[in-house]
């Protein structure tokens, strides 16, 4: 009877060890950190949150994560095909964010500068939350978010695959069900093209104090249920320092601002 007792003791201190440090249960982990630069990488789906340290690399290659996803200093996310979030994706000072297409975020996408390296896009996803970028002032990176519509010599074209980076995959605009807020960032390119934004209940897009170096602040071929507002935005080259390059938006709302003929 003794044995038995401390078998099935065993046995329950082993189960709840598995759960309470994340460890797999049939195959879903409950908790993460993504690190692969010190061999911590996601290979299936998790039921909780995802972390990815400061100075962190993580690809997740299409798993569902239950709960929310940070990124920190200097980190490094990128999203493949098929990736759902049942959260939001909050990065603070990341080098690089890429969310590729057929992500599904469930909540808010949140990434606040100042950042270190590269910027990051957002392609042929849906957002069911708010898109904010905001507060990033070194002078490389630069944010797209939906499909990129210009050739070289604007210098980007996000083709990945074959001899092209892979983490370099955005061909394709967006569903963002939330309202989208880019503002005081200064950066070498700021872009907002071809997405579907908002619902009838609540949304609009603000474009505010931004300070661009390559080129001129893009909003382009968006169609935006609420109101499109624009103001103190500057672009190193000259003046306008937001364009739509000839592909104009749809508004439901109001355009105001610089943004009031676009």
């Amino acid at each position: 009877m003794r044995r038995a007792l401390v078998g099935i003791l065993l046995l329950g201190l082993s189960g709840l060890a598995a759960v309470g440090v994340g460890a797999p249960a049939h195959g879903v982990v409950t908790n993460a950190v993504c690190d692969e630069l010190n061999g911590h990488e996601i290979n299936g789906d998790v039921s909780g949150n995802v972390t990815v340290p400061a100075n962190g690399v993580c690809h997740i290659h299409g798993w569902t994560i239950g709960g929310n996803i940070s990124v920190g200093n200097n980190a490094k996310l990128f999203t493949r095909d098929g990736t759902v979030i049942d959260g939001k994706v909050q990065a603070t000072s990341p080098a690089q964010v890429n969310i590729e297409d057929h992500t599904h975020i469930l909540g808010s996408f949140i990434a606040e500068g100042p950042g270190t390296a590269f910027g990051g896009f957002i392609c042929g996803s849906t957002i069911d939350g708010s898109v904010i970028v905001e507060n990033f002032t070194t002078a490389a990176p630069g944010w797209v978010i939906g499909q990129p519509t210009s050739p070289p010599p604007d210098g980007y074209v996000y083709n990945g695959g074959g001899v092209n980076d892979p983490d370099l995959t955005c061909e394709s605009p967006n569903i963002i069900h939330g309202t989208v807020v880019l503002s005081a960032n200064s950066i070498a390119r700021l872009k907002l093209a071809a997405n579907t934004i908002g619902n009838p209940q609540a949304s609009s897009v603000t474009i505010s104090s931004n300070k661009v170096v390559n080129e001129s602040v893009k909003v382009e071929g968006n169609t935006i249920a609420g109101s499109l507002n624009c103001s103190g935005n500057s672009w190193l080259g000259g003046s306008p320092a937001v364009t739509n390059e000839g592909l104009p938006n749809s508004v439901s709302g109001t355009r105001n601002g610089q943004c009031a003929g676009l």
